[in-house]
C-alpha cells in the first residue's frame, strides 16, 4: 500500500492590489524617475553652462573679487575635453575692454578641473590684443594689475605666497598698441608670453617685435619670482636692434621728455634683494639721437655708435663708455 503526501499549494498574495503596495509601487517608480532626471541633469550640464545667459552669470562670479567682466561669443564645455572659448573679450567695471582674444582653451576638462580645482594645467590664449593708453601718472593696465596683485599676492614675514590656483598661461600671436599721450602710437607685434605660476613662485617668459619702418626690433624678457626669501627675484632682458622711440613713452611715464631715435642692443640683469639691488648690462647704440631739454636744454646729442657696460650693485653705479664719438 503507498501513501501520497499531500501539501497545500501556497496561496499568492498580489501585494500590488493592496494600498500598501501601490504606494511602493509608486514610490519606486518615483524614485526612479528622480533619478534619471538628476543623471540626465549632471549629463547636459556642461551643455547648459554653454548656453549665454548661464554662462555669462558663472564668468560674472569667477570675475567679481576684481570688478571684471569676462564675455565670449561662442563656448564649449564636456566634462570630458577640453574647456574652448571663442572671440572672448575681458572688461572692466567702466565697460571698458581691457583684452579680447580669439580664443581661449584650457588643457584639462570640465571634470579634471572639477576634482582638482586648484591644478588648472595649461591655458592657451590665441591673438590677444591689447590696448595701453600711457599718462604721465600711469595708465589702465598700471592700475588693473595693481587691483589683481592686491587680490593675488601677500606676504609675510617669512615669505611670499601665491594663494589660489597654479597654472600655467600661454600667449600666441598677440598685439598690443600703446598710445603714448602727447606722442605717435607705436605697436608691440608677435607677442609671445608663458606665465607659470607654481608653489615655488611666479616664473614668465616674453618674446616680441616692435616695428622702425622697414626694421624690426626683438626683445626677449624672463623673470623669476620665488616663494623662498633665499632665493632673489630675477629679471633679464635681451634687445637685438630695438628701436629707441619706445624711450619716449618711458620717459613720458616718468614725468619727463626725452626724444630718442636710433637703435640699442644688448643684454640687461637685474636682482632684487631684500637689502641690496644688483644691475647689470651691456648695450650697444646705433645712430643715437637724444634730445633731453631738461638735462642738454637745445642741444642735440648724436653718436653713431656707443658701447656702454654699466653696473650697479650696493648704491655704487660703475659705467663704461667705448667707441663714443659726438658730432
Amino acid at each position: 500500500m503507498r501513501f501520497r503526501r499531500r501539501t497545500k499549494a501556497k496561496q499568492e498574495v498580489n501585494t500590488s492590489s493592496t494600498p500598501l503596495g501601490r504606494r511602493r509601487h509608486w514610490l519606486r517608480w518615483w524614485c526612479s524617475g528622480i533619478g534619471l532626471i538628476l543623471l540626465l541633469s549632471m549629463v547636459m550640464l556642461p551643455h547648459m553652462m554653454a548656453y549665454q545667459p548661464i554662462r555669462h552669470a558663472i564668468f560674472d562670479r569667477m570675475t567679481h573679487p576684481l570688478g571684471w567682466r569676462l564675455r565670449c561669443n561662442e563656448a564649449s564645455f564636456s566634462w570630458w575635453s577640453k574647456i574652448d572659448l571663442h572671440e572672448v573679450r575681458l572688461l572692466a567695471s567702466d565697460g571698458q575692454e581691457i583684452v579680447t582674444a580669439r580664443r581661449v582653451t584650457t588643457q584639462r576638462s570640465l571634470i579634471e578641473l572639477c576634482r582638482a580645482s586648484d591644478q588648472l594645467g595649461l591655458i592657451q590664449i590665441e591673438a590677444p590684443h591689447f590696448q595701453s593708453r600711457i599718462r604721465s601718472d600711469g595708465s589702465e593696465w598700471e592700475d588693473w594689475l595693481s587691483e589683481l596683485s592686491g587680490a593675488s599676492f601677500s606676504t609675510d614675514a617669512k615669505k611670499t605666497t601665491f594663494p589660489g590656483p597654479r597654472f600655467n598661461l600661454q600667449i600666441q600671436e598677440g598685439t598690443v598698441d600703446v598710445v603714448p599721450e602727447g606722442l605717435p602710437a607705436w605697436k608691440i607685434d608677435s607677442f609671445q608670453a608663458l606665465i607659470g605660476v607654481r608653489a615655488d613662485g611666479l616664473q614668465i617668459d616674453v618674446k616680441a617685435r616692435v616695428a622702425d619702418g622697414a626694421d624690426w626690433g626683438t626683445m626677449h624678457g624672463s623673470a623669476v619670482f620665488p616663494t623662498d626669501t633665499s632665493r632673489d627675484p630675477v629679471l633679464q632682458l635681451q634687445l637685438q636692434k630695438m628701436p629707441l622711440f619706445i624711450l619716449d613713452t618711458l620717459a613720458l611715464r616718468s614725468g619727463q621728455t626725452i626724444r630718442a631715435r636710433g637703435s640699442v642692443a644688448g643684454k640687461i640683469k637685474l636682482t632684487e634683494g631684500d637689502q641690496e639691488r644688483s644691475l647689470q648690462g651691456q648695450l650697444g647704440w646705433h645712430q643715437l639721437e637724444i634730445q633731453a631739454p631738461q638735462y642738454l636744454g637745445s642741444d642735440t646729442l648724436k653718436t653713431d655708435q656707443l658701447q656702454t657696460r654699466f653696473e650697479l650693485a650696493e648704491d655704487e653705479l660703475e659705467i663704461d663708455l667705448r667707441q663714443l664719438k659726438l658730432t
